[in-house]
This record gives C-alpha cells, sequence and structure tokens, in this order.
C-alpha cells in the first residue's frame, strides 16, 4: 500500500497559522507594560508641583524662619487637603500621575514620625540618667 503524501488544504493551513507567534502581539504587550516616559507637558507639570510639595514638606519641617515655616505649613495643607473640585488638589493630581493619595500621605506620615521630638518626659528622664548623682550636702 503506497501512502499519499499530505497535502495540505486550506483550513489546516488555517490552523497552522492559529499556532505562529503572532510578532504583533508582543509589541502592543511591551508597550502596555513598559512605564510611559514621556509626559504631557500638563502631567509633567503636576509632577512638578508633586515633587515640589513634598520637597518643602520635609526640607522645612524644622524651619529656621518664618519663610520656610510657611512653605512647610503650605505644602503641608496641599497634601492633606482632600478637595476634588479644582485639578491641581493633590488628589486629582496623584489620581492623573497613578499613585495612590493615601499610600503617600502615608509615608510622609511615617517620615515625619521619625524626627518628631521624644515627649518632655522621656526627654527628661534620659537627661536625668545619664548624669551621675550628686549630693547636695
Amino acid at each position: 500500500m503506497k501512502r499519499r503524501a499530505h497535502q495540505p488544504t486550506a483550513s489546516s493551513e488555517k490552523l497552522g497559522l492559529r499556532f505562529e507567534p503572532d510578532v504583533l502581539v508582543r509589541d502592543r504587550y511591551s508597550d502596555a507594560c513598559r512605564p510611559n516616559l514621556y509626559l504631557q507637558p500638563e502631567k509633567m507639570l503636576m509632577l512638578s508641583v508633586l515633587e515640589d510639595a513634598i520637597y518643602c514638606f520635609q526640607r522645612f519641617y524644622r524651619p529656621a524662619n518664618a519663610r520656610e515655616r510657611k512653605l512647610f505649613l503650605e505644602a503641608e495643607e496641599w497634601i492633606w487637603d482632600d478637595r476634588l473640585d479644582w485639578p491641581y488638589s493633590f488628589v486629582n493630581v496623584c489620581q492623573i500621575l497613578g499613585f495612590d493619595a493615601d499610600y503617600l500621605r502615608n509615608g510622609l506620615l511615617r517620615w515625619k514620625e521619625q524626627f518628631r521630638p521624644a515627649s518632655s518626659h522621656k526627654t527628661a528622664q534620659r537627661f536625668i540618667g545619664s548624669r551621675p548623682y550628686r549630693s547636695s550636702r
């Protein structure tokens, strides 16, 4: 018995195409997963506003003068304001840039806790405990 050579039919050719790699899918996938390095000018401005607020919050947390104190208070007020009625509010800026506003706020609170002075009772205890006791007799 003689075997006939397999002749591809139209349906088997279509089936074969289903299992071949699709080069375009890879490009679409990598474009979707790659960070958007190009930002629109409005987003660049929003990112700059956010960066400046975080910088002022951290840099002027312990202000040396009235100007620094004002910058810190303005940044702090903006960061903790929940208003949504203007495009450059903290919540809107975070949302548009893809950041979680509450996550950033919690991070800033944790950062602030590191630099909070100890309570006066503990400070006094450390101060007294570090000195040798002297009798006044």
